[in-house]
């Protein structure tokens, strides 16, 4: 109740309520619907070893990645900003927690081992809040995966070069109806990210993305949907083109991950002072 307490105090009332209906159950639309999709899991697969400690920043309800973190044998500490969603992780047997109004954890310094942070930072208002207490609950060598949708990939630029309209791409039910209520409040491309992650002083170790694909044109051509011969051809053409989302991640990836580190010895050192003098 300490927390609850805490965050409204500190929280803004009006902010407060916009991320509880963004968790809020029985919608037409849930942000878990996500699946967790493989060049993710080969992500956390690649930092994480049983035994350790991970933070996962802005877990919401924990189905998307809590309880994958969770078989894997490590020690989860999920942190979200809506009681709504810290609640129904709990209800999943997920250790789950609010964060406080300033973004921060209960944590100790330097004590996790790595953190997860996907699909969060383009939702909050100060994501370099996020990014500092990451820093500081990360141990030196400690990893941070992290993924945004990317801003710039190639239909979406195409859409905004001919139309004119920018597509957060947050919410179904706003995105086109009412852009300016999308719950997608930062936009990132592959030299946004970066900048923002070595301002946050960790180190970049390597920038990906997801396969490309443009899948959902089929959607929106006739002459593809009659014919079910053309359509798969379509999908194999799109298929064997996936890789340039992880070789061209700026152009070709829908969704930008990242892999970073919190520097050893000195150099992590002057950082953490830098981050929290």
């Amino acid at each position: 109740m300490f927390k609850l307490k805490l965050l409204k105090a500190t929280m803004p009332a009006q902010t407060q309520e916009f991320y509880e209906k963004y968790w809020a159950p029985g919608q037409a639309w849930s942000p878990s619907e996500g699946n967790f999709e493989d060049y993710e899991r080969k992500l956390v697969l690649d930092s994480a070893t049983g035994g350790k400690i991970c933070l996962d920043y802005g877990c919401g309800d924990g189905r998307r990645y809590g309880w994958f973190v969770r078989q894997l044998g490590l020690q989860y500490h999920g942190y979200d900003i809506s009681t709504t969603a810290v609640q129904a992780a709990g209800a999943l047997g997920l250790e789950a927690s609010l964060l406080d109004g300033n973004g921060r954890t209960s944590l100790e310094t330097n004590s996790c081992d790595f953190a997860i942070c996907f699909e969060v930072f383009e939702h909050l208002l100060e994501p370099q809040n996020a990014l500092t207490e990451i820093f500081r609950v990360l141990r030196p060598g400690g990893r941070l995966l992290c993924s945004v949708p990317n801003a710039a990939y190639l239909p979406r630029r195409i859409e905004f070069l001919f139309t004119g309209f920018l597509n957060p791409k947050g919410d179904p039910r706003t995105e086109r109806t009412k852009p300016w209520c999308d719950p997608h409040l930062r936009f990132f491309s592959t030299a946004i990210l970066r900048r923002f992650l070595l301002a946050g002083n960790f180190e970049v170790l390597q920038m990906t993305g997801s396969p490309f694909t443009l899948d959902f044109l089929i959607r929106y051509i006739p002459l593809v949907q009659a014919s079910e011969r053309l359509e798969l051809f379509v999908r194999r053409i799109l298929n064997g083109a996936s890789f340039l989302g992880s070789h061209h991640p700026g152009l070709f990836a829908r969704r930008l991950m990242a892999v970073a580190r919190k520097p050893e010895g000195k150099r992590g050192q002057e950082a953490f002072g830098r981050v929290n003098g």
